[in-house]
């Protein structure tokens, strides 16, 4: 479980790092030659992800669309041996050895991306959600003053709620975390009174004793999107995956999440 809150914290840096700087890739990289996929549509996933089997029926829906043939590779990066420049080296990589698009991409509105770099319209979005022990906890207004609130680390929603306390509009203490673990951790023993989490993370969490929350105003950051990210030049086939996702939205196809607890 910790692996995938890692490769989710690595998601959300795709964008949030670009914000500091823009990643230095080698310019003779940029026109190498990737090998012809014939007739399938190979699409780098992240194995450990909590949405890796949304992601790999999505990468099977978006193919059958196209009349190609679905094919998925696990993406292997090794988070200990980052340096400053993150994944983007291993991504620009894969993007150009072994697979046309990433999914499970989040999508930051406003974010500023690498000029190699270009990213699909979302296929799956889910809503953020308070979690807490306290049948009494369901909105952010519900916390006693002085409360610790966990907060997913390296979100945009993380930035939004450190400026809303620093601010003095909300009477709270953060406490970001970067593994659902702690979040389980910290609930049980009393150090969170509640914790902010993406919806598919409920499922990681024991249900007996957990309450759900949906209000979380006055954050305006309350769902997290994902999409798929593809090198510039091929925009092409981004606009044709781009077609193939609203085509399924139409139909009604695209995956949706269900909360679970009450």
């Amino acid at each position: 479980m910790a692996r995938q809150i890692a490769y989710g914290m690595m998601l959300a840096l795709l964008a949030t790092a670009a914000q500091a700087q823009q990643p230095y890739i080698p310019p003779e990289f940029y026109d190498a030659r990737r090998p012809d996929f014939g007739q399938s549509l190979p699409l780098c996933l992240l194995p450990d992800s909590v949405t890796a089997a949304i992601d790999d029926e999505m990468a099977r829906l978006i193919a059958d669309r196209l009349l190609l043939q679905p094919a998925t590779v696990p993406m292997q990066v090794n988070m200990g041996a980052m340096d400053e420049d993150g994944i983007w080296p291993d991504l620009f990589v894969h993007l150009t050895e072994v697979c046309v698009g990433m999914l499970g991409a989040q999508l930051i509105t406003g974010a500023p991306y690498p000029d190699w770099l270009i990213i699909s319209r979302p296929y799956y979005s889910a809503p953020y959600l308070l979690v807490s022990l306290d049948p009494a906890i369901r909105s952010l207004a519900d916390l006693p003053e002085g409360s610790f609130i966990g907060s997913p680390i390296y979100t945009p929603l993380d930035t939004e709620l450190a400026r809303l306390i620093g601010a003095g509009a909300a009477p709270l203490n953060r406490l970001p975390y970067d593994d659902i673990d702690q979040v389980h951790r910290f609930l049980a023993d009393g150090t969170m009174a509640a914790a902010i989490i993406w919806g598919p993370y409920t499922r990681a969490l024991p249900p007996d004793g957990l309450h759900i929350g949906t209000t979380l105003a006055p954050l305006h950051t309350t769902t997290r999107s994902l999409g798929i990210v593809m090198r510039s030049r091929d925009r092409a086939l981004m606009g044709m995956i781009d077609s193939a996702i609203a085509s399924l939205a139409d139909d009604g196809l695209l995956p949706t999440f269900t909360p679970t607890g009450d």
